[in-house]
């Protein structure tokens, strides 16, 4: 019998997370349910963990030679045979006992083909941050796409997402690995309309955890940064979105840079002349919106040292 529900768990090499995401699964008040496990590990530890839950609807496969992100994620998607389907990161879980009946009763309710939940930021068993007002990032993603929400994922992990398994079939793109999420969402947003926001329902996305594609994507920038450009031409973005987006991935990631002066060298050389004044608009809007007036003015011998370099640097 079809369950009403597909919940994908790609997993590697965290035991521990994977055991407690299907402890906050099996804790829900809505049963109604398969979990589809894909484990890329080399290691037994993610096998061992699982076997250790008898119960039939978890159902795990074992991949060798591993798929690696995203085919993990897509093939799992493949998979779903549930009315709605999510995937759920190894190391996200669900805050609410009652996540999964509250997101079935928005799409029964009808007008809904995604919903997008809530979600609190945690590290190291803490919660640092919660994000649950993101009803404007969910309007506005494809207004704001691709100069501004490709780099800034006001979303949350894929884990935020429930969809239609009619939807399922739009895959991550195997040619992304930093921008996944956010292309994918767009593509989402195209083909399904906007979703519905849920507040009250929240998903814990965990950080700094390892093997996140987080930690690979700061300490590989230029890598990401070419990335971003393979993105851009994709969605055939304009002389201001290309702009405007590395500026936007410049101030979100040149605290992670060893030379920010050298971080900044190497985003302006990837752009042409016209491409460089959106760029700094960009920042200027950031640290704005960061710093207040006051503080931004406090900034301003800075930023005439970095319009030199902009408009100087050949």
């Amino acid at each position: 019998m079809q369950a009403t529900l597909t919940i994908c768990i790609p997993a590697y090499e965290d035991a521990g997370a994977v055991e407690r995401a299907l402890a906050c699964i099996l804790k829900q008040t809505w049963q109604d349910w398969e979990c589809l496990i894909g484990d890329d590990s080399v290691s037994d530890a993610v096998q061992q963990t699982v076997q250790g839950f008898s119960d039939k609807r978890i159902r795990y496969f074992r991949h060798s030679p591993r798929k690696g992100v995203p085919a993990n994620w897509n093939h799992l998607l493949s998979l779903a045979t549930g009315k709605y389907v999510t995937l759920l990161h190894q190391d996200d879980f669900y805050i609410n006992a009652n996540l999964l009946e509250t997101i079935v009763q928005k799409f029964e309710q009808g007008g809904a083909s995604i919903c997008v939940c809530a979600y609190s930021t945690w590290k190291k068993g803490n919660c640092i941050s919660q994000h649950n007002t993101n009803k404007a990032y969910v309007d506005n993603f494809l207004a704001e796409f691709p100069h501004k929400s490709l780099v800034l994922n006001g979303i949350g992990h894929p884990s935020v997402i429930f969809l239609k398994n009619a939807f399922a079939p739009i895959a991550f793109d195997p040619n992304l690995t930093f921008f996944l999420d956010t292309d994918w969402y767009a593509r989402l947003w195209k083909a399904a309309g906007t979703p519905v926001y849920v507040p009250e329902a929240e998903v814990g996305i965990e950080i700094e955890r390892e093997f996140q594609l987080s930690v690979s994507c700061t300490s590989k920038l230029t890598s990401t940064l070419n990335e971003l450009h393979g993105a851009l031409r994709k969605w055939h973005a304009t002389t201001s979105q290309i702009g405007c987006s590395v500026g936007y991935f410049f101030t979100s990631y040149m605290r992670f840079a060893e030379s920010k002066w050298k971080f900044l060298i190497s985003c302006m050389k990837t752009l042409s002349s016209a491409q460089r004044g959106y760029f700094l608009l960009a920042i200027i809007k950031i640290l704005f919106c960061r710093l207040g007036r006051r503080g931004f003015y406090k900034t301003l011998p800075l930023l005439r040292k970095v319009y030199r370099k902009i408009f100087r640097h050949k």
